[in-house]
């Protein structure tokens, strides 16, 4: 009874407004002890780490943090307005620069700006927030994804993810960048499959989370759990474009090339100019036998990228898709030079396995520290 003075749960949270962020994590706690809310076997809720005082710039920050989390590139810009503006209330908030960390670090693996002009400014990011604060595990995970997926430093980023997730082993997105951006690319499928399935006891609801398990389980090779997956996402959001775009990937593996362009053609409509999802659905109409669709995808790439960024990767995967090996080739270098994202799954894509008894697709994975799993396919059954 408001009136009486009495709060839900019976529990007084009558405290000065700078301590909100404790309030919350009190309000937390007695909501989730009260009704015995457990996401998995020893779950407690994450603290609210009491960095800032500022109330208004944790509210922008959680505003950032929603945009981010959609995952459209055009929403992950404005997830950094808000970090920066968040940033300039309050200079001394770690968050907000691990916020701005990751947003460059998207704006990187969703392809809208070369690796090299925003991945720099993410590393940047993640340090000043670790000066602010060294424990701050979501810093730590934002360094590890950059030394992994850039500088291509794989026992130093293996070092940062594991000393961040054993700083709190609650974080979700720590498990879920380990899994698929260090484990997954090295062939450690096991390992991959047992972190996103941390990740998903921590956050089951999470869109990227449940379509990163399907995602692990595409590169694994088991197509047919990638589908359930990416499936299980769409449930969840029919009109989430990244699950549209994997799911049409691991249909083109089973060769159900109509059911892979249909979902690709629903990615495309979602993500606005996605060149990833672009190329995917050119290598898909040419292998599918509209060759005349795919080349006009190829062209396209190649006049887009006379005025914007389109990773080479994707070029090269059209290319493969019409038969033109040695341009493929060619432009898998370009994709390793300029550091592209998605060479990082050189070793386990399925769409460039036809390369692997290439010695020069072979010199490229030593250049990345990199080598086919044959056995991980294997052990995981695929």
């Amino acid at each position: 009874n408001v009136a009486d003075g009495f709060h839900l749960w019976s529990e007084q949270f009558e405290r000065e407004l700078k301590d909100v962020f404790a309030i919350q994590d009190s309000i937390a706690r007695a909501i989730a002890d009260t009704l015995a809310l457990r996401l998995s076997g020893n779950y407690q809720t994450r603290d609210m780490r009491q960095h800032s005082y500022n109330v208004e710039a944790y509210n922008i920050y959680l505003k950032g943090r929603y945009y981010w989390n959609k995952r459209t590139v055009d929403e992950i810009k404005k997830g950094m307005h808000y970090f920066k503006k968040a940033i300039e209330k309050d200079p001394s908030y770690p968050l907000t620069y691990a916020g701005l960390a990751d947003t460059y670090l998207m704006l990187s693996v969703y392809g809208a700006f070369a690796p090299r002009l925003v991945i720099p400014k993410a590393i940047r990011a993640a340090r000043k927030a670790l000066a602010l604060d060294e424990k701050l595990v979501e810093a730590r995970i934002s360094l590890a994804c950059a030394e992994a997926v850039y500088e291509r430093r794989w026992d130093s980023a293996e070092q940062h993810f594991q000393r961040g997730i054993g700083m709190d082993s609650r974080y979700a997105t720590g498990h879920h960048w380990y899994a698929i951006n260090m484990l997954t690319p090295k062939g450690r499928f096991e390992e991959a499959l047992e972190e996103m399935r941390i990740a998903l006891q921590l956050d089951p609801i999470s869109l990227v989370v449940n379509t990163s398990m399907g995602l692990v389980n595409y590169f694994a090779r088991r197509y047919d759990a990638a589908i359930e997956h990416y499936r299980e996402t769409l449930e969840l959001d029919g009109n989430f474009g990244i699950a549209q775009f994997f799911l049409g990937q691991a249909y083109l593996q089973k060769g159900q090339y109509q059911r892979a362009i249909t979902h690709l053609e629903k990615a495309l409509r979602s993500s606005g100019d996605s060149m990833n999802i672009l190329a995917a659905f050119g290598h898909a109409a040419a292998i599918s036998g509209r060759e005349d669709v795919g080349l006009k995808v190829l062209n396209k790439l190649r006049k887009a990228a006379e005025t914007r960024y389109v990773s080479a990767y994707d070029i090269a995967t059209v290319s493969l898709g019409l038969g033109l090996r040695e341009e493929a080739l060619e432009w898998l270098d370009r994709a390793v030079s300029e550091r592209a994202y998605l060479a990082i799954y050189l070793a386990v894509d399925p769409v460039m396995s036809e390369l692997q008894e290439d010695h020069r697709f072979n010199a490229l994975l030593k250049r990345m520290s990199l080598t086919a799993p044959e056995a991980a396919y294997a052990a995981v059954g695929a």
